[in-house]
């Protein structure tokens, strides 16, 4: 029997692989915890590690933090019309006014751009996926 995926063929080099089809939220429910914990374990005490994460929150916060725009529209027409755009304008001026003088955390403390960066580290450290190229000894130079 031929299969599109070579991982979901049944022939005797996969009879003893034996798996659970399990949902994606029990199974993050199950290790995310002690998964997330150890990635700020590594936030905190690998500079690395910290150093990739810092860099990618500083290319896709920016200075400003993330610039929200006005997708303003009135109708289901394909264009914008010029007194759409006039709207979308101001609500994006209004938007800019309010967020460069608020401070968006509980303790009033942080800018919306520092708040921007706080939300963007935490949900790449402890809730989106990332590889680290390792070299270990025993394995020569062959990166895995």
């Amino acid at each position: 029997m031929s299969s599109a995926y070579a991982g979901a063929q049944n022939n005797r080099f996969f009879a003893d692989w034996v798996t659970d089809l399990t949902d994606p939220n029990d199974d993050f429910w199950n290790d995310g915890s002690i998964l997330a914990a150890r990635s700020w374990d590594l936030w905190r005490n690998d500079p690395y590690f910290r150093a990739l994460i810092e860099t990618m929150v500083e290319l896709a916060i920016g200075p400003e933090g993330l610039i929200p725009k006005s997708q303003y529209q009135e109708d289901d027409a394909p264009e914008t019309d010029p007194e759409e755009q006039i709207v979308r304008d101001q609500c994006d001026n209004a938007l800019r006014r309010a967020l460069s003088k608020t401070r968006l955390d509980a303790a009033g403390i942080l800018t919306y751009a520092e708040m921007s960066e706080v939300v963007y580290r935490s949900a790449k450290i402890a809730g989106m996926g990332y590889s680290v190229r390792l070299i270990s000894a025993g394995f020569g130079s062959r990166p895995h």
